[in-house]
């Protein structure tokens, strides 16, 4: 098992998490019947803007010596319920942990409610056999959350 540490993302990670977000969903029926001609722009700014709230916060999985190195990420929304916005695993570090902990950094018990927004085959089946609370709502993702008062 590859041993990681987690982060905060920072600027210098953000087209990673953009990139591998938008590849690895374009082929996901959840992604809707936006043509392909207008999905790398649509989802592109969709993920900018959820990138943009208050409440989000996304993490990285990284080799322990290289920060550079990355792993995976996670895009968690703080909100009453918690939302998974994505979790993603590069191919070679998948079945180590990486996302497993990438949700507990993110302060979410996978076996209590939580929704996620972006549907993938993995993630579903994820969500069905071990992280039971997890419930899809990709409403989640189109409504800016509330501001808060101070």
């Amino acid at each position: 098992m590859p041993d990681f540490l987690i982060r905060p993302a920072e600027e210098r990670d953000h087209a990673f998490v953009v990139v591998n977000w938008l590849e690895s969903f374009r082929l996901m029926h959840a992604a809707g019947p936006i043509p392909m001609d207008l999905y790398w722009s649509t989802y592109r700014e969709t993920i900018h803007r959820i990138l943009g709230w208050h409440t989000v916060r996304a993490l990285v999985a990284h080799e322990p010596g290289d920060e550079n190195e990355l792993y995976g990420f996670g895009v968690f929304d703080a909100r009453t319920l918690p939302v998974v916005h994505y979790v993603l695993t590069k191919g070679p570090f998948r079945r180590h942990g990486v996302a497993r902990a990438l949700m507990r950094a993110a302060d979410i018990d996978t076996q209590r409610p939580f929704f996620y927004t972006f549907k993938t085959v993995v993630g579903a089946d994820i969500c069905k056999s071990r992280w039971i609370g997890g419930r899809w709502d990709p409403l989640c993702a189109r409504f800016r959350p509330k501001e808060t008062n101070p």
